[in-house]
């Protein structure tokens, strides 16, 4: 179920009427489109093919929908069956390229719920797991690998690397806390419900008086409603045990939701778990309310979850516990006809089936995903076929709808009432939040998937983005200044929210800073500026802006370029060239630390702060420019020399400034030099250059820094246009 929308614009014009009459009557129509992925199968479970658009019928909400979009997908894997040696003597290789009949990008979250889970059953599920990654994973899909147990813990980043992700899986550990904490507390319970029963807790009757047999019989009864009430403390006890899980579970799965609806393609949570915990009947908080709204939650951001779980050979319910003098089996549930002046008992460590429902299940099946079951701990692997089999074959639907203001449902049948076939699909839709409905953790959450993943850029702001890349002295790294231009006289009165990235080759993420900036001066035009630090040379670089006002948004990519020098080479590593008086820099790294407490600063030394290139002492560099003002009087230049042989003294700097080809007169000072801590033989220089009559044109200015001598020089060039006024 994608969670695109867009606007449609439907404009109403008259003839030979003026066009602000139009603009009037201009009406926003927002609409969303539904793509909901559908499996249908047969008595048996087996896939049904070769269906099309007119089988089924589609109504959301009681609306009869039409399909605008049809696709079969059929993600079949021809698997190599290894080396054949022919009697012949031909040895046969297999084909190293398996066919698979699907075309698009997947993203896939692999889920390893060990929360519940058998400790001999999880080996077997990794390895599982193992044959899943190396059977289905695609060189065009991008994989999560996390685990839940006491909590969410991610293993893996987004990749399309088959040994990162079978690294991942290696990594996961076995806690099972909640069967820990079942197995505790059903023992806890066992012995209550054995106490209860204890003939020789109250008082013998036998010869005292009525008066004082009434009074013992009182005090019996007492005991034995104390001893009902500690059985049934003992049972909420494990209700809340499993609503605390559930609750861990529902947040897990929501945050892995929030991830995936900011990127586009396919969507799919592939979940191997031996988890299963009462959640719709319960004595304390029953969260069959937080399934429904999880279900919705995931098939709104466009997500499938598939689950392969491991249940004990025994009937749902059906248990065997047994103490030194009790002993109860079978589908029993001894506490719940007893009563007491409390809320009725239900639910206990025996659950009858009926009362017994699970998170993986009802998720999985009001996603409209497919889920397969192993009753033996052999069986694990032998089911990942069927499982496969099941879940790789589906059909996609595709409608408009005009967006809904409220959570809607969804109902699909075949045309042909006669076909007894199985569907499955997520039946239920939350209403669409814009970004600005979020609260505070769920705009984190959508902010940085939406700035690391996604594939839509777009610019409503009106945005520059643009950098400067450094070596880091101190490391093989990159410091690299980053900035986005707005213009100040529609800063809305929120603020942005504004996020920079880098990313590699593979797309994962090596650095992100993130902040709310808000308008504090009448500058015309504003720059937002702040340092990444990826500890590898980065290939992109992406620029997130958000209008808390109204929602609008910017998102845009660069490739990260810088020129490489050997490392001990004596060169220009940068050069900035700034000059204009109506533009304003807000240093975000600098915000954050003028927050920070005065006594932890000093535990900020090598933040960003101190890292940034392009701060020295009483100066501050904005980033390069591609384009400066006419207007301003003086230039500041800022360059930095790396690996100087001799005293910064015996070195010269020369400059040469360049319109059009043609040289232009102009008067350079080199006002400040300055060498960090921390950098090593690297010197900071601060210049203006003035007395230039910057005429519109494309300009260059060639420096060179040579020692006395002239045996020891570097030099750089940079352009720049000055635009008409």
């Amino acid at each position: 179920m994608m969670r695109n929308w867009f606007w449609l614009s439907c404009l109403v014009v008259g003839f030979g009427a003026p066009s602000l009459w139009a603009q009037q009557i201009q009406e926003d129509i927002k609409v969303v489109f539904r793509d909901i992925r559908v499996h249908v199968v047969d008595r048996d479970g087996n896939p049904v093919k070769g269906l099309k658009a007119v089988d089924f019928s589609l109504n959301e909400d009681g609306s009869p929908q039409r399909i605008d979009f049809f696709e079969e997908v059929d993600v079949s894997v021809q698997q190599a069956g290894g080396t054949v040696f022919h009697d012949d003597g031909l040895v046969e290789d297999p084909d190293p390229t398996p066919t698979r009949n699907f075309h698009g990008e997947r993203n896939i979250v692999i889920v390893i719920d060990s929360s519940n889970m058998r400790i001999d059953a999880f080996p077997e599920f990794l390895d599982t797991i193992h044959d899943f990654i190396d059977s289905t994973v695609m060189p065009t899909d991008l994989v999560k690998v996390v685990q839940i147990d006491q909590g969410l813990v991610s293993l893996s980043s987004f990749v399309n690397d088959k040994d990162k992700l079978h690294d991942a899986v290696y990594s996961a550990e076995y806690k099972g806390i909640l069967r820990k904490r079942l197995e505790a507390v059903e023992d806890q319970v066992l012995g209550d419900y054995e106490h209860f029963l204890d003939p020789n807790q109250g008082h013998q009757t036998f010869g005292l008086s009525a008066r004082q047999a009434a009074d013992a019989a009182t005090v019996q009864a007492n005991m034995r409603e104390n001893a009902l009430w500690k059985v049934e403390s003992s049972v909420r006890e494990k209700h809340d045990i499993k609503r605390r899980h559930y609750e861990n579970y529902e947040r897990s799965l929501t945050y892995i939701s929030r991830i995936l609806d900011q990127m586009t393609g396919s969507k799919s949570v592939y979940m191997f778990t031996g988890g299963q915990y009462v959640q719709s009947k319960s004595l304390v908080r029953p969260t069959k309310r937080l399934s429904e709204m999880l279900s919705r939650s995931l098939n709104s951001s466009n997500v499938t979850v598939y689950t392969m779980i491991h249940i004990p050979q025994r009937a749902i319910g059906e248990s065997e516990r047994q103490s030194m003098r009790l002993k109860l089996e079978g589908n029993t549930n001894p506490l719940k006809s007893l009563g007491s002046l409390f809320l009725p008992i239900e639910g206990t460590v025996f659950e009858e089936t009926h009362q017994l429902t699970t998170g993986p299940y009802d998720t999985t099946e009001d996603t409209g995903g497919i889920i397969q079951a192993s009753h033996s701990v052999e069986g694990i692997q032998k089911s990942l076929k069927d499982f496969q089999d099941r879940a790789n074959h589906y059909y996609r639907l595709g409608y408009t709808i005009e967006m809904p203001s409220k959570a809607t449902s969804v109902r699909i049948a075949m045309a042909e009432k006669g076909r007894k076939l199985k569907l499955y699909y997520g039946k239920g839709f939350n209403r669409i939040r814009s970004y600005l409905e979020m609260d505070e953790a769920e705009r984190a959450v959508a902010f940085e998937a939406s700035l690391q993943y996604s594939q839509s850029f777009r610019d409503d702001l009106g945005c520059e983005f643009n950098y400067t890349g450094f070596p880091n002295p101190n490391d093989r790294g990159e410091m690299v200044p980053v900035y986005v231009e707005l213009d100040a006289e529609t800063f809305p009165k929120k603020g942005y929210e504004l996020g920079f990235a880098a990313l590699n080759e593979q797309r994962e993420l090596v650095d992100l800073v993130r902040s709310t900036i808000i308008k504090k001066s009448t500058s015309k035009r504003y720059f937002l500026y702040d340092v990444l630090l990826p500890k590898a040379k980065p290939v992109y670089l992406r620029c997130k802006v958000v209008n808390l006002d109204n929602g609008q948004e910017s998102i845009f990519e660069l490739p990260y370029e810088r020129k490489e020098f050997p490392p001990q080479s004596f060169h220009i590593s940068q050069m900035v060239f700034f000059g204009d008086p109506g533009a304003e820099m807000v240093l975000m790294n600098h915000l954050r630390f003028v927050k920070t407490d005065a006594e932890k600063r000093e535990a900020m030394v090598d933040k960003r702060k101190y890292l940034d290139p392009l701060a020295m002492q009483g100066y501050l560099f904005q980033p390069a420019l591609g384009a400066i003002s006419a207007k301003a009087k003086e230039h500041h230049l800022f360059f930095q020399l790396r690996n100087l042989e001799k005293s910064i003294d015996a070195y010269q700097v020369r400059y040469a400034l360049y319109r059009d080809g043609a040289q232009v007169p102009a008067q350079f000072v080199v006002k400040d030099a300055f060498q960090p801590k921390g950098f090593g033989n690297t010197y900071h220089f601060v210049g203006t250059l003035t007395g230039v009559d910057f005429e519109p044109g494309n300009y260059e200015l060639h420096l060179t820094v040579e020692d006395n001598e002239k045996q020891n020089n570097a030099s750089l060039s940079r352009s720049f246009t000055v635009a008409s006024n």
